[in-house]
């Protein structure tokens, strides 16, 4: 497939905020940093991170495999199975994850003002640098969406230094994927990069084969008082959707096909970013478009557009303690399903401010202002103000840094959400204690949410639910053991509730109550290196099932094992996943009968890289 669409070499979306160095240079940084956790533009104390590194030696083949086994997020709405349609869920919100999770690419949001998920799966894998994970309420920072936490991808868009990566993976049920990704500096003062890469399955089941086509391109300049960074990529995916079957159809054949249909979806991203250094302060600015087209047969989902135009614009002084900063979005949805183009403006501005009280104690606060105007038809349009506010306070004490945090987010209901009914915004409050060094890190939290926004099946229509609740605690852990040997993991459990209405008392569908991974790396020599990874998900009930009238799923283990060779500029590695067959489903649906979404059997994935 490299010779399909790749004639089209795009360009990333650029980085996000930019930082002053020690040398009087302008250098392009990341706006959430995982190794900044006090810092005035880093959203919370405890987070994780995984490296490209670690992405290459691990063996994964797709984004969704990094996002569950090494950063022990369960995925959702995957009702196809291919590993395309899922979504991380941060906080418990399981079939909603995708409004109440944010996902930033370089910083910049990738949800939509629409039902439609972020299509994270045409990320390149071979382009990804780090990944950051934040959990918990984030809405001064990013505004609407981050309620139950912020997940940043950050690619290899730095410029800083020449670089060409070669890599090509294959796997089991037809898995074939090759790309390559380059930087190089043009003089002292320009960088270039660019990334093309290209990706074919055929499916576990019958009628999920997909095809992934994508290209990115980047030209900036930095000078002793300015950066800047222009943007274009463009992506294609061209896949067929299998959907859920009944259970005992499942049963009998775990491959069979529900109902069939085709889709294409072509996206496009343009932006630029600038940055100026005025002597005492930083000035941000970016501009950014993006389009999704879709086009398909037997979906509500045919010749389905949408475009995103954004404006950003911050200060921010080097002493990292303040920040200031303006968000205008410009959205519009046709489908043909509707008949009619929908709009979605938003205007905001925030302001956060760090304050040191002490050597060791400092005080982070802020706000964030919103006003959103939907506009469904001529006769139906409806006005919001509404607020996020957070103050954080964060102590080091020995090599332990503790953190106390309260604070308000908040999600717009989406123009999908506003057809039948004008919906109010679902706001959440949540208080967070927090402890972590350099090998242990852990959380409570307790969180209130108000007009959580959720899908009646009874109704059939989106409704609010005036009370729900999210309590909870997770640990993450990490030990070596003589150097050779490492020991990691983590664990959550959270509980998630209904607390008014007709299903007061009931459990929110679709969110396990405990989840946890457990990781032991053996590094034979500075060559080899072996992974086994065990993944565990608890019971929960089907998605749409908010009267807990079904059976909960069955509680399940997945367990991987890799091994990598590293040598100079050569990565390869040999992954071998659900190690042990189990067979389990990546999806339940309450669907008057169960419907369910087996998981692929045991695959065995090959992966080979070269940085030259």
């Amino acid at each position: 497939m490299l010779n399909k669409n790749l004639c089209v070499v795009a360009l990333y979306v650029a980085s996000t905020s930019y930082t002053y160095a020690t040398d009087n240079q302008v250098d392009i940084e990341i706006v959430v940093d995982a190794k900044a956790n006090t810092s005035v533009s880093s959203p919370s104390l405890v987070s994780r991170s995984i490296s490209t590194e670690e992405i290459k030696e691990s063996g994964k083949n797709t984004i969704n495999e990094v996002f569950k086994d090494l950063l022990n997020l369960r995925m959702v709405g995957d009702s196809v199975g291919t590993g395309v349609l899922g979504f991380p869920d941060l906080g418990g919100y399981g079939e909603t994850a995708y409004a109440n999770t944010l996902i930033l690419l370089n910083g910049r949001k990738l949800n939509n003002p629409s039902q439609e998920k972020p299509n994270i799966s045409n990320i390149p894998i071979s382009a990804i640098s780090r990944i950051d994970v934040f959990p918990g309420g984030s809405g001064v920072l990013f505004g609407s969406g981050a309620v139950g936490g912020v997940i940043n991808i950050i690619t290899h868009s730095t410029l800083d230094a020449p670089r060409t990566v070669i890599s090509s993976r294959v796997g089991s049920f037809g898995y074939v994927s090759s790309g390559i990704s380059l930087s190089s500096p043009l003089s002292d003062q320009n960088r270039f990069s660019a990334v093309i890469e290209s990706t074919s399955k055929d499916g576990y089941r019958h009628h999920t084969d997909y095809a992934n086509n994508f290209g990115q391109m980047s030209f900036g300049r930095t000078t002793n008082k300015s950066s800047w960074l222009a943007s274009y990529s463009h992506g294609l995916q061209e896949r067929k959707d299998s959907g859920a079957v009944i259970q005992s159809t499942a049963e009998q054949n775990r491959k069979a096909q529900g109902s069939i249909s085709i889709l294409d979806i072509r996206e496009e991203t343009a932006s630029f970013d600038g940055s100026l250094d005025s002597g005492s302060n930083q000035y941000g600015m970016h501009l950014g478009y993006r389009s999704s087209k879709q086009n398909g047969t037997n979906t509500s989902s045919r010749q389905q557009k949408l475009e995103i135009h954004s404006l950003s614009i911050t200060r921010s002084d080097y002493s990292d303690t303040n920040i200031l900063g303006i968000d205008l979005t410009y959205g519009s949805y046709y489908a043909p399903y509707y008949q009619v183009t929908s709009y979605q403006d938003a205007a905001e501005v925030f302001w956060r401010n760090k304050s040191d009280v002490g050597e060791s104690t400092s005080v982070l606060s802020g706000i964030r202002l919103a006003h959103v105007n939907d506009k469904m038809s001529s006769s139906s349009q409806k006005e919001k103000t509404l607020g996020a506010a957070e103050i954080n306070l964060v102590r080091s004490w020995s090599n332990i840094d503790l953190s106390i945090r309260a604070d308000r987010a908040f999600r717009y209901a989406n123009m999908d959400d506003n057809r039948t009914t004008i919906l109010q915004p679902q706001v959440s409050d949540t208080l967070t204690l927090s402890a972590s060094n350099d090998n242990l890190s852990s959380r409570l939290f307790t969180s209130k949410i108000s007009d959580e926004i959720i899908y009646d099946s009874v109704q059939s229509a989106n409704v609010n639910i005036p009370d729900t609740s999210r309590q909870g605690m997770e640990i993450l852990f990490k030990k070596s053991i003589n150097g050779a040997v490492t020991f990691d993991g983590s664990y959550s459990h959270t509980i998630a509730k209904i607390e008014s209405g007709n299903f007061d008392g009931k459990r929110v569908p679709d969110v396990p109550q405990s989840v946890g991974n457990v990781t032991f790396s053996w590094m034979a020599n500075d060559n080899h290196t072996t992974r086994f990874e065990t993944y565990y998900v608890s019971s929960k009930y089907p998605v749409s099932d908010y009267d807990n009238s079904l059976d909960q799923s069955d509680a399940y283990y997945v367990s991987n094992i890799s091994h990598s060779y590293t040598a100079g500029g050569l990565t390869a590695s040999l992954a071998i996943n659900n190690l042990f067959n189990q067979e389990y489903h990546y999806y339940e649906i309450d669907y008057s009968s169960l419907y369910v979404t087996p998981a692929e059997p045991t695959t065995i994935n090959l992966q080979i890289s070269y940085t030259f």
